[in-house]
């Protein structure tokens, strides 16, 4: 048979080439020459280790004739296809080539070897290097002097998809706040600043050996780039760093932005800080690492056992898995990879230990601002809650337990396919993919994967954390559709697609679109900070904490930004977070300060402070590198030490006679790492409990208690008939005691608490109430009086006495009127003046119609009266001043 190695090709000039080494027969012929006729373009003739060319224009699946001549002449003749996409690439197994879309484009190749992991020996890395010049500047595929350099540094990508021009329209678009849809490179390169694009192309670097029927053959070493050793792209970014300084004008003071979104930061990273190490000047004023895997990312293993389960069968998985899955960068990246074989997550042998050791030992670069964007939820919003160990994704056709997808003569070939997110901390174990295959009553694939959970640092499913995600389910049920394939696996896998090519499908029961990819913890870098917090799990709510700033230093970063409340697509920005970036950018960093919502307590939790007592106030768990202004609001409250700490100590400095007020302290904090505002005062308790207290009156359901002071006459009027419930102010650790001081008759009463319940059944009935607070600083006593009623909401409207002038020492004026309006005035039939000590000394009466009385008080002695007025169904009292 004939195929190409490249299923996938771009439009324009294609070179083939034939290498003697890969012309493998098991019947002792020899190639003598390869022509592929390709209809209207033409035919292409090859002989063994030669190239030839052609020019294929249009995207589509590209049909040709292929016809082997042998040395003995026979010949053999088979069709074969190839797809011809944009996103193909040209330069399967020759060296790479400058990309044609940007401005200028060049390779670029490492000075600096690196001998991968499994490598025998160290090889050169490649690079292609893409310029988008600032406007203003000629766009004409020639090279072009730089200003400000922006270094954008490309991520995970094996099969090479992505090329500069897609980097540069995906990578910096957002949608605005007008809800346009807008690109940050197209206004950086507004505001005068380079593009600069680093691309990580397919490539053949040495050569490798290959079994063949004729025995070992050496062939050229195939290298894809965007898979490639991160170690090995990161030493190519060191030379392009360096050429790109070297670029700069002579004379120019401009240092250059590098940003590494996804793998690109991990790039960036070892770049920099191997420059670092080695005194290279690197000349970089920013680092940006974009949703960058720090501490590992996530490809749910679930998804990858239904790769390994159905790679040797179909080409898609088989590639899948073997480009991508298992490329050496996902290998060092994964935290749960598939050849572990393990149930707990655990990295690729020999990989990820060992790259996360390398950089962790590395470190990170110091000479420069380093910030980090990352597209999961701050407050520890999980992906698709509620599905771990449940369903993502059913390839089947019915409800039954297995699924007819093809009928080959007959004889039904059966599949069912399950994938499940891994468990959750609580249910500790669940399996993961099952999937099962019969061909003519053979059965091709039993596969049945598990998974575990038993972390310390995540509560829920690794699949399911806080952080960007991907569409892993979306892309897997997308290609179940694509007819988009030349290369078969096997039989089963050429009948697939010549269903699908009659729109025949698997039926897909898909939970959700999306899973995890990059955590949060892992962008930000938990615990990779000067002062990690053992207890920080990757799914804590951190959305009222700033990782970075100094008091906390949680994470490596001088600064960051992400969303707060949901995860967006990783490597993806959204308006704020564009903004946020674009002032980094032009050397406006955000304050990384943020809102801090802080309380004061008392030591003991006990606010009481008697006289020379000390007491100590502070604000729980308080941010460090703050300073705390503390004042009190009353001489008596001493600050004797702890001003500018978050702990004071405060004495009482009055008489330890003093009758207690409710003070208050406050504090205000000022620092470089939060803004506290409006912390809110803290009451303070000082000395003896004034006796306070109020019930519902007729006149209103609180109505202050009134007590009963030395030669004064204070009632306080209670509804006949009706239950009266008093409340009275309690400090804490007072006491309040009520006794009986004398009454009438006609009351029943009990204690609830501190307050009492009492009923008067007679409705001139009178009762007095002798009340002490108790505290640990002494007691305070008072008497209330209260007299039955039947003013205001007792029964009918209340009334109001006017008395005026008063005081006076001659005549005054009285009359009772409705609630407040004196307009209002109501029949007075009968008057008494009582003195202090209760005695009635003067009583008249008046007829119907008087609403107004002139009084003579002038041959009362001076001093203080109680002056009553009935108006024919109630009495209401009003106090007189005699001077």
């Amino acid at each position: 048979m004939v195929s190409p190695l490249n299923e996938t090709i771009k439009p324009g000039l294609t070179t083939f080439s034939l290498s003697s080494l890969l012309c493998l027969s098991n019947n002792g012929v020899i190639v003598q020459s390869v022509s592929m006729n390709f209809g209207s373009l033409g035919v292409l003739s090859i002989n063994p280790n030669q190239t030839g060319t052609i020019n294929i224009p249009n995207e589509g699946i590209l049909n040709f004739i292929a016809t082997v001549t042998y040395t003995n002449g026979q010949q053999f003749i088979n069709k074969s296809r190839i797809i011809v996409s944009s996103s193909g690439s040209n330069n399967r197994v020759a060296g790479a080539d400058p990309e044609t879309e940007p401005c200028f484009s060049e390779v670029v190749s490492s000075t600096i070897l690196f001998q991968g992991y499994d490598e025998p020996q160290a090889y050169k890395g490649i690079n292609t290097v893409n310029y988008y010049y600032r406007n203003g500047v000629s766009c004409n595929k020639t090279k072009q002097t730089i200003n400000k350099p922006i270094i954008v540094v490309d991520g995970f990508d094996p099969t090479n998809k992505r090329l500069a021009e897609k980097i540069r329209t995906e990578a910096f678009f957002f949608v605005n706040q007008n809800g346009n849809p807008d690109n940050l490179g197209t206004i950086l390169r507004a505001q005068g600043y380079d593009i600069i694009i680093v691309n990580h192309p397919d490539y053949t670097e040495g050569t490798r050996t290959i079994q063949t029927p004729n025995g070992p053959q050496t062939i050229d070493r195939l290298i894809h780039g965007g898979g490639d050793y991160i170690e090995r792209n990161a030493m190519v970014l060191v030379k392009i760093i360096q050429d790109i300084n070297a670029q700069l004008p002579l004379g120019s003071t401009e240092k250059i932005v590098i940003v590494g979104p996804s793998m690109g930061g991990q790039i960036s990273r070892i770049a920099l800080k191997y420059m670092e190490n080695n005194n290279i000047n690197h000349n970089c004023r920013l680092w940006v690492s974009f949703d960058s895997p720090h501490k590992g990312s996530v490809l749910p293993i679930g998804l990858q056992g239904m790769a390994k389960a159905f790679s040797a069968l179909f080409y898609k998985a088989d590639a899948l898995l073997r480009d991508q899955i298992n490329s050496p960068a996902a290998k060092q990246e994964l935290i749960h990879h598939h050849l572990s074989n393990s149930e707990l997550p655990a990295g690729a042998p020999g990989f990820f230990d060992r790259y996360y050791n390398y950089i962790n030992t590395l470190g990170w670069p110091q000479n420069l601002r380093k910030i980090a964007g990352n597209s999961g939820a701050h407050n520890g919003a999980q992906q698709n809650p509620g599905f771990t160990c449940n369903n993502a994704l059913h390839i089947h056709s019915d409800a039954g337990a297995l699924t007819i997808i093809t009928d080959i003569f007959g004889v039904p070939t059966v599949s069912d396919a399950y994938v499940k997110l891994s468990p959750s901390k609580s249910q500790v174990c669940c399996n993961t993919a099952y999937i099962k295959m019969l061909y003519k009553g053979e059965e091709l694939i039993n596969f049945t994967q598990f998974a575990q959970n038993n972390s310390t640092i995540y509560n829920q499913s690794l699949e399911m954390l806080p952080g960007g995600f991907y569409p892993g389910f979306k892309e897997i049920t997308d290609s179940l559709k694509s007819t988009d394939q030349v290369i078969f696996n096997s039989k089963i896998d050429e009948i697939s697609w010549k269903r699908r090519k009659k729109g025949k499908y698997p039926d897909v029961t898909k939970a959700f679109d999306n899973h995890t990819h990059i955590p949060i913890a892992s962008a930000l870098g938990y615990g990779l900070g000067p002062s990690p917090n053992p207890n920080r799990k990757w799914d804590d709510n951190v959305s009222q904490l700033n990782l970075a700033i100094p008091c906390e230093g949680e994470i490596p970063f001088d600064g960051y930004f992400g969303p707060l409340t949901f995860n967006t697509l990783h490597d993806s920005l959204f308006n704020d977070q564009a903004l946020w970036l674009l002032d980094e950018i032009n050397a406006i960093p955000r304050s990384f300060k943020k809102q801090r919502t802080v309380i004061i307590q008392a030591d003991q939790n006990n606010p009481l402070l008697c006289a020379g007592q000390t007491r100590v106030f502070y604000i729980p768990n308080a941010p460090a590198g703050m300073t705390y202004t503390w004042s009190t609001s009353h001489a008596f409250l001493e600050i004797i030490s702890g001003q500018g700490t978050s702990t004071v100590t405060i004495k009482h400095n009055g008489p330890a006679s003093y009758q207690g007020s409710i003070y208050s302290i406050s504090c205000q904090a000022s620092g470089d790492c939060y803004i506290i505002n409006n912390i809110t005062p803290f009451d303070i308790y000082v000395g003896i409990q004034p006796v306070q207290g109020w019930y519902n009156s007729p006149y209103n359901p609180s109505e202050p208690l009134n007590p009963s002071a030395p030669l004064e006459f204070n009632w306080n009027d209670a509804c006949f008939g009706q239950y009266i419930n008093t409340n009275m102010s309690v400090w804490p650790g007072t006491t309040v005691t009520w006794q009986d001081a004398g009454n009438s008759g006609g009351i029943t009463w009990w204690q609830n608490g501190n307050n009492i319940t009492f009923y008067f059944s007679d409705p001139n009935a009178y009762a007095y109430f002798s009340v002490t607070t108790t505290n640990a600083c002494g007691s305070n006593t008072v008497v209330y009086r209260f007299r039955a009623v039947s003013d205001g909401d007792c029964g009918g409207p209340p009334l109001r006495m006017s008395i005026a002038p008063n005081p006076a020492n001659d005549k005054t004026e009285i009359f009772l009127y409705e609630s407040n309006d004196k307009n209002r005035k109501k029949e007075i039939f009968e008057i008494r003046v009582l003195d202090k000590l209760g005695n009635v000394i003067r009583k008249i009466k008046y007829g119907k119609g008087t609403t107004s009385i002139t009084l003579d008080v002038s041959e009362l002695k001076t001093d203080v009266y109680l002056i009553t007025v009935f108006d024919g169904i109630k009495w209401t009292s009003g106090k007189f001043i005699k001077q």
